[in-house]
């Protein structure tokens, strides 16, 4: 197991340190932006498909009725 220290740049200089963790953790979020809406997207669109696909096969079915 890991100490904390193990994850600062400098030791000594503790809010230093955190303060750089914290730029390159921006950064790299920044950078993840697009990807991540992407897979957003691409999750929301399967799920839309799938409760289509589900009502779809439902509707088909002559023992169940839609309620409403």
């Amino acid at each position: 197991m890991t100490t904390w220290n193990s994850w600062l740049f400098w030791p000594n200089n503790v809010a230093f340190s955190v303060l750089a963790l914290a730029v390159l953790a921006m950064l790299f979020l920044y950078a993840a932006r697009t990807p991540m809406h992407g897979v957003i997207r691409s999750v929301c669109e399967l799920l839309s498909q799938s409760t289509r696909f589900i009502a779809r096969c439902g509707r088909d079915r002559p023992g169940i009725r839609a309620s409403g």
